[in-house]
């Protein structure tokens, strides 16, 4: 069942082990650019790099109080980078969407996305959220969404 979603920031003690379970589930890490199996330690000082930066946002998109997916934003110049995750157990219920859409309502400024070719559960969330594919390279293709 739908419930409103709610953005909260990453607590490295806490969320360590699911994030890191979801970063390394087989599917993730085929779509993801980097595809290496991580081991906590490095995934861990990933987080905290991350979490300290200022120009990159970090959150656990949470509905029905169950995480369900992650957003991270990374700012550069005057445009934010979007990737995303769903929880490997709460695919294909329409979150990805949802809480894309919601992100970018969120995030103010214009945003990119960068998508794997065959990643069509992606595309498709990105395409729904307004974003429009303008470039690719290899197989890479590039996404952006323009906003006021």
């Amino acid at each position: 069942k739908e419930g409103t979603m709610k953005f909260r920031t990453v607590i490295i003690k806490k969320d360590l082990h699911m994030l890191l379970k979801w970063r390394n589930d087989p599917l993730t890490r085929k779509q993801s650019h980097r595809t290496k199996k991580f081991v906590s330690k490095d995934y861990r000082n990933e987080l905290k790099s991350i979490l300290e930066d200022p120009n990159k946002l970090l959150f656990i998109v949470e509905e029905n109080n169950k995480s369900v997916g992650i957003i991270r934003a990374d700012k550069e110049d005057s445009c934010y980078e979007l990737s995303w995750t769903v929880a490997p157990n709460e695919r294909g219920k329409g979150i990805g969407t949802r809480m894309l859409m919601q992100a970018v309502k969120k995030i103010k400024g214009n945003l990119r996305a960068e998508i794997k070719e065959g990643n069509g559960q992606s595309i498709t969330i990105a395409e729904k959220a307004g974003f429009i594919c303008n470039k690719k390279e290899g197989n890479i293709l590039y996404y952006t969404l323009t906003q006021q």
